[in-house]
């Protein structure tokens, strides 16, 4: 008997005008729908103008929304109040209103300096009902710092040494294990960092990231591949980024510098300064010297150099009493063996960063975080970095916040005395709910994808 093949084809879908129109109709108010929840930032449920419904008036509600607008779709919602439920764009629209469901936010820190400026991030979604999902890095004293700040958090990987292969190796190590991180649980809907190992792990999870930088000209290749949203001040020329390979799109500028989020809702007034029990003579004037960072990518051995000469000059005042705040403990060592005319103090524990520079008269730093927020503070400061210099700090510098140090020659003039502090800066005292409806925006338009 011969053997017959037959072509098995699949039957068309065969619709009608009525099928095509009220998909037609989900589909505008699916999306009508979601263009008012990414309007929406301070958390309040979103109600349709035929909204009747009592119980949808409850509590804060924030965006968690997978739409795919077919006939088979599936969008994802839920309220606060009750587990989450996939609902088809007809029950959607049945109801009357959008139900949400819990945004997981996930926070991951990598260094000291990002404990102030990430962790008000944490508290502000937690205020608008997010599920917050903070790690860390064991690097330096960043989770003391992170210990004082946050009420839960979760170690991923410690230093990675000096050497630029052992950085990369030990990224993308880091990254492996945040990505198993979730792996049995809840994948988080949006990433806030300025970690490259944590968007390695989010662009595995098809995770938007958001990353907050203030240095032009550090390395960014990782977030061009990864394809995060970088947030910066509009004080920064974008120019070296886009050199870099940044796309124009992953780019937002935002009005302020990063300190107004470190320092948006803090109560600087009620915060006493720090009392350094060593000092016995107040009349002595008190100088926070911070060396520069060396196992940074962008670290330039000059700042070494002139951060040596700099506490070399600082340790011969004889009104002048120096407070090290090392990046490293090795840093501390090698320093407190110059000679000094009065025995220079090291920080060898955790100090809340408002409470030390109140406690301070003058800021000498190379670069970084603790410069930008003496000079928000109003506090004298001081930069001896020797890389290249960014746009924030030519910012500050040019409405008299930062001094620039260059050269050894210029020492002479860091004015060493006691005087009030200015002004607080407050750029932009909204900045952080600002960030957080980009972060929603974009999350939102993700999840339509």
């Amino acid at each position: 008997m011969g053997c017959r093949f037959v072509e098995l084809r699949r039957a068309p879908v065969v619709r009608n005008a009525r099928a095509v129109r009220q998909r037609e109709v989900r589909h505008h108010h699916v999306v009508s729908h979601l263009t008012q929840l990414r309007r929406t930032i301070d958390g309040m449920p979103i109600v349709s103008s035929e909204q009747s419904d009592p119980a949808s008036a409850r509590g804060p509600t924030i965006l968690q929304c997978k739409a795919h607008l077919d006939d088979h779709a599936e969008v994802t919602f839920g309220r606060f109040d009750h587990p989450s439920r996939a609902l088809r764009p007809a029950a959607l629209i049945r109801n009357g209103y959008l139900h949400t469901a819990r945004l997981k936010i996930w926070i991951d820190i990598e260094n000291p300096p990002q404990v102030q400026y990430l962790v008000p991030f944490a508290d502000a979604f937690r205020q608008r009902g997010a599920d917050v999902v903070v790690t860390a890095r064991d690097y330096g004293n960043a989770l003391a710092l992170l210990a004082q700040r946050a009420s839960s958090f979760t170690v991923v990987g410690g230093e990675f040494g000096r050497s630029k292969a052992a950085k990369a190796a030990g990224a993308l190590v880091r990254a492996r294990k945040l990505a198993s991180l979730f792996a049995h649980d809840r994948r988080p809907h949006a990433l806030i960092c300025a970690s490259r190992s944590a968007v390695l792990a989010a662009r595995y999870m098809r995770v938007p990231s958001f990353v907050i930088g203030d240095y032009e000209y550090s390395n960014s290749s990782v977030y061009r591949l990864t394809r995060s949203t970088i947030l910066y001040p509009d004080v920064i020329d974008p120019a070296p980024l886009l050199a870099s390979g940044i796309r124009r799109k992953q780019l937002v500028a935002f009005r302020g510098i990063k300190e107004d989020i470190s320092l948006g809702n803090v109560d600087t007034a009620a915060t006493a300064p720090h009392r350094f029990s060593q000092i016995k003579d107040d009349a002595l004037v008190r100088v926070l010297f911070r060396p520069p960072s060396e196992r940074s990518h962008y670290y330039n051995p000059a700042s070494r150099s002139l951060a040596l000469r700099t506490f070399e000059y600082l340790a011969q005042q004889p009104d002048v009493i120096v407070i090290i705040s090392p990046r490293h403990a090795w840093q501390a060592d090698e320093l407190v063996r110059i000679p000094s005319r009065n025995q220079p103090i090291v920080l060898d524990r955790p100090v809340p960063f408002v409470a030390l520079l109140k406690a301070v008269d003058v800021v000498v730093c190379s670069g970084g975080t603790m410069l930008r927020e003496a000079a928000y503070l109003g506090v004298p400061a001081y930069s001896i970095f020797k890389s290249r210099i960014g746009g924030v700090d030519r910012y500050l510098a040019s409405i008299g916040r930062v001094h620039l140090i260059q050269s050894p020659e210029a020492l002479p003039t860091i004015q060493l005395k006691k005087a009030s502090p200015a002004a607080l800066l407050r750029s932009n005292p909204h900045l952080l709910d600002e960030l957080v409806q980009v972060v929603l925006e974009r999350t939102a338009r993700a999840a339509q994808r």
